[in-house]
């Protein structure tokens, strides 16, 4: 059974499970591991976290985790 189509929840390793959306400071579950914004996990920076998706950068641009919407209870 093959996820195709809809949002990848996963780049390069990065599996992002969860975000709780604060206004004062968002945090978001990456590979089982809490990151803020600022962050480092596996090479990348945390450059953003939205409601429903995370900005991570490194050396090769910036990349794009989104919350799966089947995933999401």
């Amino acid at each position: 059974h093959s996820n195709q189509g809809g949002e990848v929840a996963e780049v390069g390793g990065m599996k992002l499970s969860a975000i709780l959306y604060h206004e004062e400071g968002s945090v978001a579950v990456i590979n089982h591991r809490i990151v803020r914004q600022g962050d480092l996990i596996g090479g990348r920076k945390v450059v953003s976290i939205f409601k429903d998706r995370v900005i991570l950068q490194d050396l090769n641009g910036a990349s794009e985790l989104k919350l799966d919407p089947f995933g999401a209870k």
